[in-house]
Formats: C-alpha cells, sequence, structure tokens
C-alpha cells in the first residue's frame, strides 16, 4: 500500500535508527520517542485530509477506515499509541520487551504504507536472529546521527549525475473534469508526455516529474524519480474525475515535493535548471488559496520556479489562477489541445535540458491556447 513515499519512509526508519543508537537511554526514555515517531507517521499519512490539531488516535482511526488495513497493523500500532501515552502521563515504566514491541509496530506500519523493505538495522532491534555484521554494529559516538541507507533514488542521483529538470503536474480531477470527456484527454496527454520523454535521449536523463492531483482531496500520484523506474507505474495509469477542486491544498504538496527533491540535488551534488509547476484546472479552488499563491509567487520572484497556470474551458477561474504567479499571466487551453499542450512542453523541458542551468531559455511558440 504506497501511501508513503520511498524518501519518507526511509526518513522513520532512519529515525528508529537515531533513537537506538542514543547509547546509554533506557527503554523508559525510548518509548516515548517511538511513539513520537508514531504520531509523525500518522501526521504524514492524513495531512492532506485532517487538521493540524487532530489528535494522534483520530487519525489512525481515520486511517483504518479510509483503507483496507489489516487487524495486526491496526492493534499493533493502538498498542504502541496507548504504552507511549501511558508512559508520559501515567508513570507506567516499561522494560526492554515493551521497547522491542514498540519498534517492531512502528516498523510494520511504515512497511505496510510504504512497502519499503525493513532495514536489517531496524529489524535486529526486536528480532534477535538477525545477526548484524561487527562494521553495522559499531558503536556510534554520541552526537552522531546515523543516517539511513541510501534510497534507490538517491542512489540514481549518484550514477546519473545529468542537470536535472523537475516538473510538478498539478492537475484538476474534480468531478467537472467528465465534461466532454476532458479527463480522457487529460490522460491520453499525460501518457503522450511520459513516453515522449522516455524516447528523447535529452529528456530521459533529464527531466524528472511528479504528478499531484486535486479532486476531493489532494493527492500524490507519483514522487519524483529516475524515469526508466516510473515506467511499471505508467502501464495502468489512469485519472478519474471526481469531488471538488482543493487547488490551494494541491499546490502547498506540489511546492513541498519540489522543495524536498531539490534538497535531494543538493546532497547528491547534482546540478539542475529552475523547478517547473504546471497548474491545470477547468474550475475555481474550493479551499484557500491564500498560503499557496503567497509560497508560489515569492518563488517566482525569487526566480527559484517557472509556474504555467492553464485555464480548461470556460469554468475556469482566470483571476484565481492569476494569483499563483506574477511572472505568466494563465493561458487557455484552444479546446481540449491536451496532448498539444504536452507536446509543447515536451519540447520545452528538451530546449532547457540543452541549455546551462541559470541562463534564460526561449521556450517554442504556443499554438494549443486561445489568445
Amino acid at each position: 500500500m504506497n501511501l508513503l513515499a520511498e524518501r519518507l519512509a526511509n526518513s522513520f526508519y532512519g529515525k528508529i535508527i537515531q533513537v537506538h543508537s542514543q547509547n546509554g537511554h533506557t527503554a523508559n526514555e525510548r518509548v516515548p520517542k517511538i511513539g513520537t515517531i508514531l504520531e509523525s507517521l500518522f501526521r504524514e499519512l492524513t495531512t492532506n485530509d485532517l487538521q493540524s490539531n487532530t489528535k494522534l488516535f483520530e487519525r489512525m482511526s481515520w486511517v483504518f477506515q479510509q483503507y483496507q488495513v489489516s487487524k495486526h497493523i491496526i492493534d499493533i500500532s493502538h498498542q504502541t499509541r496507548k504504552i507511549s501515552n501511558d508512559v508520559r502521563h501515567n508513570g507506567l515504566i516499561p522494560n526492554e520487551k515493551d521497547y522491542e514491541a514498540a519498534v517492531e509496530s512502528i516498523a510494520q506500519c511504515i512497511l505496510f504504507f510504504s512497502d519499503v523493505v525493513i532495514p536489517q538495522e531496524v529489524e535486529a532491534i526486536y528480532n534477535h536472529k538477525i545477526i548484524i555484521t561487527p562494521k553495522q554494529t559499531t558503536p556510534v559516538p554520541k552526537k552522531v546521527t546515523v543516517s539511513p541507507p541510501l534510497t534507490i533514488r538517491q542512489q540514481d542521483l549518484i550514477n546519473n549525475p545529468s542537470a536535472r529538470l523537475p516538473i510538478a503536474l498539478c492537475l484538476d480531477v474534480s468531478g467537472s473534469m467528465q465534461i466532454d470527456g476532458r479527463i480522457n484527454e487529460l490522460n491520453a496527454g499525460v501518457k503522450l508526455f511520459f513516453e515522449s520523454l522516455i524516447a528523447d535521449e535529452v529528456t530521459r536523463f533529464s527531466v524528472e516529474i511528479c504528478i499531484v492531483t486535486f479532486g476531493g482531496t489532494a493527492k500524490q500520484l507519483l514522487d519524483f524519480s529516475n524515469i526508466d523506474r516510473q515506467i511499471n507505474e505508467f502501464k495502468n495509469f489512469q485519472l478519474y474525475a471526481n469531488g471538488e477542486t482543493p487547488m490551494g491544498a494541491a499546490v502547498e504538496l506540489s511546492l513541498s515535493l519540489l522543495q524536498n527533491r531539490k534538497q535531494e540535488y543538493k546532497a547528491a551534488g547534482v546540478d539542475y535548471y529552475q523547478p517547473w509547476l504546471v497548474l491545470m484546472t477547468d474550475g475555481q479552488p474550493t479551499d484557500s488559496i491564500d498560503n499557496a499563491t503567497i509560497q508560489s509567487t515569492k518563488l517566482v520572484n525569487d526566480r527559484k520556479l517557472s509556474l504555467f497556470p492553464i485555464a480548461i474551458g470556460d469554468g475556469a477561474n482566470l483571476v484565481s489562477l492569476g494569483k499563483f504567479s506574477s511572472a505568466r499571466q494563465p493561458l487557455k487551453l484552444k479546446g481540449l489541445n491536451f496532448r498539444e499542450f504536452f507536446e509543447w512542453l515536451r519540447e520545452s523541458a528538451k530546449s532547457t535540458s540543452q541549455s546551462t542551468p541559470g541562463t534564460s531559455v526561449i521556450l517554442p511558440p504556443i499554438g494549443w491556447a486561445v489568445v
């Protein structure tokens, strides 16, 4: 169940390792810290659906109701929540078995919601049949943070040091996208875009995409990665139209994904072009866009983001779209020319990828929009 991105899963595993590596700490000190990781995990799983002041029990219950979560995961999650709470507030003094059970429950949750394999360093905490080589069990000096193992996407950055162009596709899939077959044309356009990126030797190694949709809720459908690794995900790729239009939340999520990927580029020493955010909608936002527009316009003004606001049909609110970027005004798609737009986007990405990062690039002429 891929509700948790690989990057975040490895981050949570790393936090467990960090807690365990702190020499001299007792189970009484460690269990509450494991409880904090549990809370952070479920906060991440519900960040786009529940308010920030929602209690942990309510977050867990919401996740368990929304998804087909196994009874085992439900039971061990609540057990860890309860023992952590009793240690903090009721004076319970846990033993090592309590601590190991708490670690196992968190690890099983991360695995269940992300499909990212539990690292041996984590499993060895509660499974004493796991034997770690002396090199891995060398005591960690105080104040030294243990980093989680390199993820596949981080390894890809090392193997392919080409400058990257990260593109976030922020797509409206609200109920109105069913009108005139818009959602079908959007599906075809996105698939064409991906296939054309794969087919081109320039964009294949430089362009990276993520996909965020907003229809009822804002969701991350695809996180940044080497495009070759996304082929399987696109084999059965399908967008469905439903719900309202939480555009503000979707843009904030897209900006967060772009920022996270930029940090990974920097950590790996990989150069990158100014990130792109493509915002497509056929309606008007049903949530607040204030925070999202403040973030996006600042990034645009600081030349840290190129934002492409695209209107679909006559119902799109051009005024709202125009608030996301002070540099590029919204353009209205001519009919349902999604394929033409995405072909233009691919050509634009190719032109950018062949330039030097930080220099200005003249994009191809626009033929897909109403002037």
